[in-house]
């Protein structure tokens, strides 16, 4: 009997049913936690005392811009490693958000260390003359969609803005633009070691892919810090 072969459409389920079945209660709480502490780094970058109403609109504008931006990030490695048959889970360091934190606070640098989407080993998986290939595309698609999410906020200043003259309208959109990018940026370090950035295995795979994000997503963050 032959077997009928999927559609396109028909894959993409199958990989969205799985992508959503897969999240366990630790990876829904790391992602979370995560998410809180880069939200209260990023926050101090513009206001250090809590209690003041600058912080409190600051820290709402860090919840969205890093909401889209990191935990779509995130979503979107596990999602392309999943479409390669990869189980896939984020992991939070919480030394690393410690030092988040605790550097945006007392130095206002961040140092975006949250944890990372991990998968668990297969030998066959190295062996695979593509595996190099794959694993960079999974690493590029987490800087990649903070590229697409930052232009899509520099949209919104330069088109809804000007209809919709609000302070906080403003402010989003200029952080949102920055802490995408920003984040791009960092994680198109190409550090491999213990720290194993994005950057290293994009570099690793496409040289010309890597350099491309890299520098557009550094060029896109100095310009929007020092231009507004």
């Amino acid at each position: 009997m032959e077997r009928r072969k999927l559609s396109r459409l028909e894959l993409l389920r199958l990989e969205l049913d799985y992508f959503f079945a897969s999240f366990t209660k630790k990876e829904i709480f790391d992602i979370f936690i995560a998410w809180l502490a880069l939200t209260f780094a990023f926050s101090f970058l513009f206001d250090r005392n809590i209690l003041s109403y600058n912080f409190i609109e600051y820290f709402i504008i860090s919840a969205i811009s890093v909401g889209l931006g990191f935990i779509i990030h995130e979503l979107m490695h596990k999602f392309k490693a999943i479409s390669y048959d990869y189980p896939a889970h984020f992991v939070a360091w919480y030394q690393g958000l410690i030092l988040t934190v605790f550097t945006a606070f007392i130095l206002r640098i961040i140092f975006a260390l949250p944890g990372a989407t991990v998968f668990t080993p297969r030998s066959r998986w190295f062996l695979d003359k593509d595996f190099t290939e794959k694993y960079g595309k999974i690493s590029l698609y987490g800087p990649l969609s903070n590229i697409v999410f930052g232009f899509i906020f520099i949209l919104l200043l330069f088109f809804v803005y000007p209809l919709i003259k609000s302070s906080f309208l403003l402010k989003l959109s200029l952080e949102g633009a920055f802490i995408n990018f920003y984040l791009s940026a960092f994680n198109l370090i190409p550090l491999g070691g213990v720290v194993g950035l994005d950057g290293w295995k994009v570099f690793r795979w496409n040289k010309a892919v890597w350099a491309l994000t890299f520098f557009l997503s550094v060029g896109m963050t100095i310009l929007i810090y020092v231009g507004f």
